[in-house]
């Protein structure tokens, strides 16, 4: 799946960034593993608004076909915030 197809409100976890992304994103912590949330975007749907751990990001579509993620189930994010 693609960052690009996450819906508003939802958490997913990077699985793979393409070699397209720019290095500002991937120094930024845009790396394997790590949770993003999707905000909201822009009223013509770019950029689009995310949430890296406590940092916030806008991305341009384009950009967001190149990271492939998946999705974090509820039961998923509660089960971690209680380790």
């Amino acid at each position: 799946m693609k960052l690009s197809e996450l819906r508003k409100g939802e958490k997913a976890r990077i699985v793979a960034c393409g070699n397209k992304l720019p290095l500002k994103l991937l120094e930024m912590g845009c790396l394997q593993g790590r949770e993003i949330q999707f905000l909201y975007a822009a009223p013509w749907g770019s950029p689009r608004y995310y949430r890296m751990g406590k940092d916030y990001i806008a991305l341009d579509r384009a950009l967001t076909e190149h990271i492939e993620i998946r999705k974090i189930h509820e039961a998923e994010t509660n089960l971690a915030a209680r380790r």
